[in-house]
């Protein structure tokens, strides 16, 4: 997939995303919020290497929309809208809702964008 804000490198069982620019300490991902929702498991679980490396574990089976049952395509936007009404009040946004960016884990959708 596309990703005009850097590249990903797969590596064994880690996924590791090199941003083309020093990630701000203001930003959401160093929030204490985002750590919140990989609790809940409602964002995927990350963390940085370096100030412009974030790693993720490799989700074992992906599923893409174009799988998806109705249910799934509920599921993924019901989550979506949740997440962003939990992350407005801290006045971030969500800046990519796309279905792309749901995962599905046991069932459980997951926004998996960082």
């Amino acid at each position: 997939m596309r990703d005009p804000e850097g590249f990903t490198v797969k590596n064994g069982d880690l996924l590791s995303r090199h941003l083309k620019f020093i990630y701000p300490d203001d930003g959401f991902l160093r929030n204490p919020l985002s750590r919140e929702l990989v609790d809940k498991s409602d964002l995927v679980d990350f963390h940085f290497t370096n100030e412009s490396t974030i790693e993720s574990p490799v989700v074992p089976f992906v599923t893409y929309p174009y799988e998806w049952c109705d249910e799934q395509f509920r599921d993924a936007a019901l989550h979506t809208l949740a997440l962003s009404n939990s992350i407005l009040g801290s006045n971030f946004e969500l800046k990519d809702a796309s279905a792309w960016n749901i995962i599905f884990e046991n069932g459980k959708p997951i926004f998996c964008t960082t």
